[in-house]
């Protein structure tokens, strides 16, 4: 699948700019885990420590409430579960979430 990251390529003609995104579900002994995986930009390690705190944003003022993480964080505790974001900037992402069965 390929999707387009305008917000995350300032100045950038963005219709030019694709990245890949690939999501895989593995059933693991108790758990299922989902992986979320692109080769985007990647994310800086004192940006990623920060990625699932409420209202912690990279974006510009009005262009988001940094809360889209901190939802998918709750939801997935909620759950019984986990959520790990792995990352290395320029290097790409990888958000594993681990369900119990």
């Amino acid at each position: 699948m390929l999707v387009i990251q305008e917000d995350r390529l300032p100045g950038i003609i963005a219709r030019t700019h694709l990245t890949l995104l690939l999501v895989a579900i593995v059933a693991v002994s108790i758990c299922v885990q989902f992986l979320v995986m692109n080769n985007g930009v990647g994310i800086d390690d004192g940006v990623r420590d920060k990625i699932f705190y409420p209202f912690f944003t990279t974006k510009t003022v009005g262009k988001g409430t940094g809360l889209g993480l901190t939802i998918s964080y709750g939801i997935v505790q909620n759950h019984g579960g986990e959520i790990l974001a792995e990352s290395r900037k320029g290097h790409g992402s990888t958000f594993r979430i681990k369900l119990p069965i």
